[in-house]
């Protein structure tokens, strides 16, 4: 995991919670915009997994 990635995919998925989005959307809503920055960079954010029934 990146030193830099960890703290702005917590603040994202911290921002998506406070406005009263579920876990799960918050970890993919996170996900998504981390693989959009980089989508050339897959080590940037694929550690992140949201796993969930």
């Amino acid at each position: 995991m990146s030193d830099t990635r960890a703290p702005q995919a917590t603040g994202l998925v911290y921002d998506v919670l406070a406005v009263g989005g579920s876990p799960g959307t918050a970890a993919h809503e996170a996900l998504v915009l981390l693989r959009t920055i980089r989508p050339d960079a897959p080590v940037l954010w694929a550690p992140y997994a949201h796993l969930a029934p």
